[in-house]
């Protein structure tokens, strides 16, 4: 369990250390205050399978802390992967263990579906067996604005991913994605204004 309130010296070694241990290993992060690193707290708990949390409010922090320690009491399923037929780009790149109390996000991305719509949900238990489900994939819901949250998922994590690999394309990806959906993000700036006799 990493808690930090600032910065942290070789931030992106730590995280390629902890995705080499990411098969033995899971690594809790709980930023504190605005000083930290969010994009190193947030790649070195995915690339290990792990939780992350952050607050604002020194005042939180014993409850912060004993949620993430209750988090690594109770795994509810490992080692989690996605299948499909059809190619898909998974955020976050690298799926995290299901937690009592922590929703799991997974988003796909594919330019083009093959065969039927549904997915493969892959994990472990708690005592160690391997479970399996099939899960259907379903684009007609709108109770819920799905298509942003996922845009959000995948902006987050490709903001990270440039951060970590200094990679000139994710920062294109992460442009693009922050103009195609209006999401504010460290490479653009959101501008306001309104038009004449508005």
């Amino acid at each position: 369990m990493l808690i930090t309130d600032g910065c942290v010296n070789n931030e992106k070694e730590i995280v390629n250390w902890g995705k080499d241990q990411a098969g033995s290993v899971r690594i809790f992060t709980l930023g504190i205050g605005p000083y930290c690193n969010k994009y190193f707290l947030k790649m070195l708990s995915m690339w290990t399978r792990g939780y992350n949390d952050h607050t604002m409010d020194t005042k939180n922090i014993g409850h912060k802390i004993l949620g993430l320690m209750s988090k690594t009491i109770v795994p509810v399923c490992m080692n989690v992967e996605i299948e499909t037929i059809s190619k898909i780009t998974v955020y976050p790149f690298c799926c995290p263990d299901l937690f009592a109390g922590a929703p799991l996000m997974i988003c796909g991305v594919s330019d083009k579906m093959i065969g039927p719509a549904n997915f493969l949900f892959k994990a472990t238990d708690l005592m160690g067996n391997a479970m399996a489900m099939s899960l259907p994939m379903d684009d007609k819901i709108t109770e819920f604005p799905t298509e942003y949250l996922s845009a959000y998922y995948q902006l987050d994590a490709l903001i990270g991913l440039s951060w970590l690999t200094g990679e000139k394309k994710h920062t294109k990806q992460a442009i693009e994605m922050s103009v195609a959906w209006n999401l504010p993000c460290p490479f653009t700036q959101t501008i306001t204004g309104a038009s004449k006799g508005q």
